[in-house]
């Protein structure tokens, strides 16, 4: 690894993310504005149709803090174009200007991953301020540790994200078409990762499977510890069972990588 060589694919990847504003503005702004906002004005309507004050162990309030928290989260943690677009060098033979540099592939492709986080880590404080001014009856949760923890989730929930989009592109040395796979991907996490129902009201089963999955990392978790869901004791155990899957992750994908690139071939100019 090349220290330098990674500082210098982050810099380069910050000014091509604000290359077209346009688009910058509408995924990094508009995107996660506009669900939170369907998100919260479903579950409010759910409430007020229901005549409930409470669903599961949660108020009318608190689900509204949970579904702006969560998709603010979710929009964080989802992979950047790079990722997918790696399955696309690999069919194609781009690879190979790849090979020719001095870092490797899965941190080169994490360093520009990070760099498109940037502005979005940008427009999401301003998001944030925007929703604590219009609603500061809700968004009274938070403390600076329990923001502290919540980025460290997230963090962890971005990593385990992106390895498993790096998983599956890598899964293009085998496969001619992989995209099918990013897409199922992306449908399923919108509920495995608790952006759209909040896990602790699935059945007691599901939530058994979702108490040890990745998944939860993206949304739930650190949404849950935002607003002070989460018990101290059971949040270390999350914390280690956060940095595994990172690390198992990683080693799956270094593991295709290493399996994949001996029957890698490109032929031409």
């Amino acid at each position: 690894m090349n220290p330098r060589a990674l500082l210098a694919v982050f810099r380069t990847g910050i000014a091509k993310t604000a290359e077209y504003r346009t688009v910058l503005l509408l995924t990094s702004f508009a995107a996660p504005a506009l669900n939170a906002g369907i998100q919260g004005f479903l579950w409010s309507t759910v409430y007020h149709s229901s005549g409930r004050t409470h669903l599961g162990n949660l108020s009318e309030s608190m689900m509204v803090t949970y579904c702006i928290i969560a998709a603010l989260c979710y929009a964080f943690t989802g992979i950047s174009r790079n990722v997918r677009e790696s399955s696309e060098d690999i069919r194609s033979g781009g690879l190979n200007k790849f090979l020719l540099r001095p870092i490797a592939h899965d941190l080169y492709t994490l360093a520009v991953g990070l760099a498109e986080k940037v502005p979005i880590v940008m427009m999401m404080l301003v998001l944030w301020a925007g929703i604590t001014f219009m609603l500061p009856e809700v968004m009274h949760y938070g403390t600076i540790g329990s923001v502290a923890t919540m980025c460290f989730f997230l963090i962890c929930g971005f990593l385990i994200r992106f390895f498993i989009g790096l998983a599956i592109s890598y899964c293009a040395f085998w496969l001619e078409e992989v995209w099918t796979f990013h897409v199922l991907t992306d449908i399923s996490l919108w509920f495995l990762s608790g952006m759209l129902v909040p896990l602790s009201m699935l059945p007691a089963g599901v939530q058994e499977i979702a108490h040890y999955a990745p998944f939860q990392y993206m949304s739930y978790i650190p949404a849950s510890i935002f607003m002070g869901n989460i018990e101290t004791e059971i949040m270390v155990f999350y914390a280690f069972l956060a940095v595994s899957w990172v690390i198992i992750l990683w080693g799956l994908c270094r593991l295709l990588w290493w399996r994949g690139i001996v029957r890698f071939g490109a032929y031409g100019g």
